[in-house]
């Protein structure tokens, strides 16, 4: 089966657009690595729900592009 240039506009965008929550991740990342402040006492207390939360948040923006494929979806 051939896979149109055009089906793969709306997946390329939604990729592009999911760099703004990884910029997330990666700047709270490492904010959990660095120094203790006030306003990251919480998190440097139990940080393994807020890995797991931004992770999947990453994750879920990158795949969620490919549902918007008619090409990914009808394999």
């Amino acid at each position: 089966m051939k896979t149109s240039a055009r089906g793969l506009w709306g997946p390329a965008l939604l990729l592009a657009l999911s760099a703004v929550p990884i910029g997330g991740v990666v700047a709270r990342l490492v904010s959990l690595s660095s120094a203790v402040t006030a306003d990251t006492a919480r998190f440097h207390a139990a940080p393994m729900p807020v890995i797991v939360h931004v992770v999947g948040a990453a994750v879920y923006s990158v795949l969620g592009a490919f549902q918007f494929s008619s090409a990914f979806r009808r394999r």
